[in-house]
């Protein structure tokens, strides 16, 4: 049986974040933004699910769904004003060919956004000022920097305050690896590509995600080598974080970790970096103790500190962290996770860690009455979802079972704390 947090973490060596130098905590109060069967901004009922959704400072929130009818739809739900349409799937992108499915949605607080769009012919990266139009940032047969061409784009980052946004891009003829499209000067350049340095002596040889911060600076979780070309060398996965003109190791697999006796087993999810180039991460340990936790990275120190670890007991319930899903770092270095509790009076929640642990939303917390009946109670809480970067504002998506007919119906709700 697993100890509960605080008496195994004492016995590793090790205090959580959220135990010491505590801030007030927060007090969250939600809204329905959306549920199926209520019109679209261009009059078609929502049909399905919200996918991907993602808020700003403003609260405004950016997501993907399908009404009846049309194929799917970009929406953008402002905090103050009219939604409205971003895209459609059908819809002539820019430079040509249709749009087919939208991933990867972002916003940063001056409204721009960004987003992964799959075509007809090709696929692209996309961006959309607050106030300009839709622009293709690049797009498949694109020239790519030092040579080659744009084929696929396995994925986008979030879009910085500088409208900037990083990718990852399978090359033709050319290096794959991760980019940065400047959204001043609309030209793309490298970030890291298969043979470069990692700066400990080894080379990047394949990449899974990017992030970018507002500093300018970005995060990869790769594999490197020190030969990418030697085919018996096994490779070592790692988060780097760029730092002056190269990289710093953030964690490497079998690294220790800050729980005494445990190293690093594998890297979840997309690594994040904020402001002042925090990096925050989500890692499975192995040893004395095998846990998931959720880890932030500071160059400065470099200092390693764990938030918060399967296990853990958390405000709301009174049971365990049985899993962590999806986190988001904010600038204020705080992560927010969706996880699922062992044994509590709540089975799942949103919650947001480092300081005083703050609960977002639970399956037992009221439904708004906003556009559900009195009691209506959350069935589940989906794991993707989206927190600003003062992690005061938070979107997301849930299964209802509501009061009045229909019974079973979904949300996308919109959170503000204070």
């Amino acid at each position: 049986m697993q100890m509960p947090s605080l008496a195994r973490l004492v016995l590793a060596g090790v205090v959580l974040t959220f135990h010491a130098g505590s801030a007030n905590a927060l007090t969250f109060t939600c809204s329905t933004i959306a549920t199926r069967g209520t019109p679209d901004p261009m009059a078609g009922a929502f049909k399905s699910k919200f996918e991907e959704p993602r808020i700003n400072a403003a609260g405004d929130v950016v997501f993907v769904s399908k009404p009846q009818g049309p194929p799917k739809r970009l929406y953008l739900y402002p905090g103050a004003g009219s939604p409205s349409v971003v895209a459609t799937a059908g819809d002539v992108a820019p430079g040509g060919s249709e749009f087919s499915k939208f991933t990867d949605t972002s916003i940063n607080d001056a409204g721009d956004l960004a987003f992964r769009g799959d075509l007809v012919t090709g696929e692209g990266v996309f961006v959309k000022p607050s106030a300009g139009s839709l622009a293709a940032a690049v797009r498949t047969t694109n020239a790519a920097p030092g040579g080659g061409f744009f084929d696929v784009f396995p994925m986008v980052s979030d879009i910085a305050a500088s409208g900037d946004v990083a990718f990852l891009a399978i090359v033709e003829g050319g290096a794959n690896g991760a980019y940065l499209y400047d959204s001043g000067t609309m030209t793309s350049s490298r970030l890291a590509v298969v043979g470069d340095s990692s700066g400990d002596g080894r080379q990047f040889c394949d990449f899974s995600s990017v992030d970018l911060g507002d500093s300018g600076n970005a995060v990869l979780h790769a594999t490197t080598q020190i030969d990418c070309n030697d085919t018996l060398e096994t490779p070592r996965d790692g988060i780097y974080e760029q730092s002056g003109g190269g990289f710093v190791s953030v964690a490497q697999f079998g690294d220790a970790t800050p729980l005494g006796g445990t190293t690093f087993a594998s890297f979840l999810g997309i690594p994040e970096i904020n402001a002042s180039d925090l990096v925050g991460f989500r890692a499975r340990t192995a040893g004395t103790l095998n846990v998931t936790g959720l880890f932030n990275f500071d160059q400065s120190g470099p200092t390693t500190t764990l938030l918060v670890a399967t296990g853990d007991a958390l405000p709301g319930t009174t049971g365990f962290l049985k899993t962590i899903a999806f986190s988001h770092l904010t600038d204020g270095g705080r992560q927010a996770f969706r996880g699922r509790i062992r044994s509590g009076t709540s089975r799942f929640g949103i919650w947001i860690v480092g300081g005083t642990p703050d609960v977002v939303a639970l399956n037992t917390s009221p439904v708004p009455t906003d556009l559900f009946g009195a009691g209506a109670a959350y069935r589940t809480i989906e794991e993707d979802f989206g927190v600003d970067r003062s992690g005061t504002k938070v979107t997301f998506s849930a299964k209802v079972h509501d009061t009045v007919a229909p019974k079973s119906k979904i949300g996308l709700f919109r959170c503000s704390g204070s």
